[in-house]
């Protein structure tokens, strides 16, 4: 009897093969909207960005058979001066009919083959509950909403800023509003103005009529809040398809700025099916525009936590994620109060590097120092810190950690609790 063929991964090639992953896709991650124009759409989105990276489309087969497959977006994730490259994976998904037979694993080995061999420091993605907790992922960040009364919107004096869809000729600006507000969270992305550009020409070419907002109202493209001499203050962008589920995104430099695209998002709220009685935008908690709207009306912020099934990342090379964090690292021991001179050995997953820590700041060390103090981390400890989602005390108790009591200050500065973030439109 002839063995079956065995599963391999790889890019589709056929445009029959294309076919076949993207309207997969969208059957299964934009269910709300028509599947011949939401793959058509997706496949457009993908392979058109100034960004794209073909080979990241990967298809598991049989042969000629299509059995699933999944995305792998390389992004430079942000903590703070230090560029981490990352492969952003999304719509994993395999054929209904052949669920149960390993093709799900396939896909994750893949993954972790193809980063390794694209260089990316870390996998990150959104997780299926306890799904990818075998494969070595860690939870990273929680996002927070925001939920005002739509009613106390519109019952407010109206906004002085005028808001209109967005054009490519704003993407300088959105970009600049991006940075401010996103770009000190760890989580954030490096755009390029080109990559903001198609992000914004992209929404205004699609069907208003095949999508909807996550509230159910109609979709729109980007907005921006004018002032009163026309520069742009604020934004706010319905994520769309697949981030659906994730919200809107929003930056604002002032309260005006702020209460217009409020108000705005109330109105468009409204023509909802069903309106909801609250409009809802996840923010972080530290954010400008989550002060204004606390400052002006009662907020609830809500908070969800779903143990590995939330914003996970996977640690791929624990060498170069040492080497690049080092410009952060020397920030934060600059900053710090801490006097102590000397020389670590942090060890991440098997791979050990020595940094020099004093006035100067931080630094690798060259050759080996006997008398560098010693702390051992796994890659699943690690990624919470480095996005700033756990503190050192929390590493400290998980199992296979060497933490000396002695070394506890130092990681302390080196890996401070801070709020993470992923904006709705990064989503993956």
């Amino acid at each position: 009897m002839t063995p079956p063929p065995a599963t391999v991964v790889r890019p589709p090639v056929t445009s029959d093969e294309i076919a076949a992953f993207f309207r997969l896709a969208a059957a299964q991650f934009m269910r709300a909207s028509p599947v011949a124009i939401a793959q058509e759409d997706v496949c457009r989105y993908v392979y058109d960005s100034p960004a794209a990276i073909p080979s990241g489309v990967r298809g598991a087969f049989r042969g000629d058979d299509y059995l699933g497959g999944y995305l792998s977006e390389e992004r430079d994730l942000r903590i703070g001066p230090a560029r981490l490259r990352a492969g952003c994976i999304g719509m994993v998904v395999v054929d209904p009919a052949r669920r149960g037979q390993g093709i799900g694993t396939a896909l994750m080995r893949d993954a972790l083959v193809y980063a390794r061999a694209r260089g990316h420091v870390l996998l990150i993605l959104n997780g299926l509950a306890d799904y990818y907790r075998p494969f070595g992922y860690a939870d990273v960040f929680d996002a927070t909403e925001h939920a005002v009364e739509r009613a106390a919107i519109l019952a407010s004096p109206p906004s002085p800023y005028h808001v209109r869809e967005a054009t490519a000729d704003d993407a300088p600006a959105l970009l600049a509003l991006y940075d401010r507000h996103y770009g000190p969270h760890p989580g954030s992305f490096a755009r390029s103005v080109e990559q903001q550009a198609f992000l914004v020409r992209f929404a205004a070419a699609r069907d208003r009529e095949a999508y909807s907002r996550r509230d159910g109202s109609p979709f729109e493209p980007p907005l921006v809040a004018l002032d009163a001499d026309g520069r742009p203050r604020g934004y706010l962008t319905a994520a769309w398809g697949p981030l659906r589920a994730f919200g809107s995104e929003v930056a604002a430099d002032d309260w005006p700025a702020t209460l217009a695209l409020l108000q705005h998002d109330a109105r468009q709220a409204g023509r909802a099916s069903e309106p909801a009685e609250r409009v809802r935008w996840p923010l972080p908690p530290d954010s400008l525009a989550a002060a204004f709207l606390a400052d002006h009306f009662p907020v609830e912020r809500v908070s969800t936590s779903r143990p590995w099934a939330n914003w996970e990342a996977l640690l791929v090379d624990p060498h170069r994620l040492m080497r690049e964090l080092v410009p952060t690292w020397s920030e934060r021991w600059l900053r710090s109060a801490e006097r102590w001179s000397g020389s670590l050995a942090l060890t991440i997953d098997g791979a050990t590097t020595q940094l020099d820590l004093g006035p100067a700041g931080v630094a690798l060390v060259a050759a080996p120092r006997h008398e560098a103090r010693a702390v051992t981390l796994t890659g699943r400890a690690a990624m919470p810190l480095v996005f700033g989602f756990r503190s050192v005390a929390w590493a400290t108790l998980q199992e296979g950690q060497e933490i000396p009591l002695d070394a506890v200050p130092i990681l302390e500065i080196l890996f401070p609790p801070v709020t993470p973030w992923i904006a709705p439109t990064d989503g993956c």
